[in-house]
């Protein structure tokens, strides 16, 4: 026998798989611990839940587990594929969710990035420009002609020549993110270490002693006259990427654009590169690994 209720009745025999009890709110604030059977239904070949007992059940009853092998296999092969089911669902939403974060990082109004403007009503849409500029919601845009607008962040969005402006990258959004993040890091690591104090001589030609820097930016002083406060009269703003001699010694150091997929990698082990997700990109020759050891060691983990 499978279920008997207290009125004598038995039902779901050589059905019954398992039971299980949860708390459930029964009233507005009163909670009860409810019994349930777990049962095979032959007709509809689906597993499903029996009611068996509770504070309030009026007709609780006693559950034996008495399915025959065959049907306790099928349980657990369907419950089974129900996790698998589950797992890969979860794995398509976190991906997903980073594709759509990824998305709004490349798209994202940023300094240095060139956007066009596409609402509003003070610049005209379609103005595009880099961005010199950016603080609390607000951007300074430079045109092609030298001309600054400036312009709510939400007007703009960054445009790439990999792909239209409402399209998207043919390797997807989270692997042309990696690819930009890539070329970025190799573009900070070849800048050069430029301090106050330090002579320089800049692409334009220009050459004199660095008094100020702040992130990539750096002023140079041009002579050593000074006004009455103080401030040197001749001086030149620059960023690092305009230095090309540093204390007599050339520091130009031109970055190459690394091709995909050798911008994915991100790690490699047993010479096999592998992308952020830990997915196979390439087997790597000798030779090959080397030259991936010096590209960015600090997002590049070789074992």
């Amino acid at each position: 026998m499978s279920i008997i209720r207290n009125d004598g009745s038995v039902t779901y025999v050589w059905v019954v798989v398992g039971t299980f009890t949860r708390e459930e709110r029964v009233m507005s604030d009163v909670y009860s611990l409810e019994s349930y059977a777990v049962v095979y239904n032959v007709e509809t070949d689906d597993f499903e839940t029996v009611h068996v007992g509770g504070e309030f059940c009026n007709n609780p009853g006693t559950v034996t587990v008495d399915a025959p092998s065959h049907i306790m296999d099928l349980r657990q092969e369907r419950e089974g594929a129900k996790v698998k089911l589950a797992a890969l669902a979860a794995a398509q939403n976190a991906r997903e969710a980073r594709a759509e974060s990824a998305r709004r990082w490349v798209l994202a109004p940023k300094k240095g990035r060139q956007v066009r403007v596409v609402s509003g009503r003070k610049v005209p849409k379609g103005t595009e420009g880099e961005v010199f500029w950016q603080g609390e919601g607000r951007l300074g845009v430079k045109d092609a002609n030298g001309n600054a607008h400036w312009v709510d962040e939400r007007h703009c969005v960054a445009i790439w020549g990999d792909f239209p402006l409402g399209g998207e990258p043919s390797c997807g959004w989270i692997h042309f993110k990696e690819h930009v993040v890539f070329h970025n890091e190799r573009v900070r690591l070849s800048r050069p270490n430029v301090n106050k104090g330090d002579r320089v001589v800049l692409e334009s030609g220009a050459a004199g002693l660095v008094f100020w820097r702040r992130d990539e930016k750096i002023g140079v002083a041009l002579s050593e006259e000074k006004d009455a406060q103080g401030n040197y009269t001749q001086k030149a703003w620059a960023s690092l990427g305009d230095v090309v001699e540093m204390n007599g010694v050339g520091s130009r150091n031109l970055v190459e654009e690394i091709p995909m997929p050798f911008s994915l990698i991100r790690s490699v082990r047993d010479g096999k590169a592998f992308d952020s997700e830990g997915e196979l990109l390439m087997e790597l020759e000798q030779e090959a690994l080397l030259a991936v050891k010096d590209l960015a060691p600090t997002l590049i983990s070789v074992d």
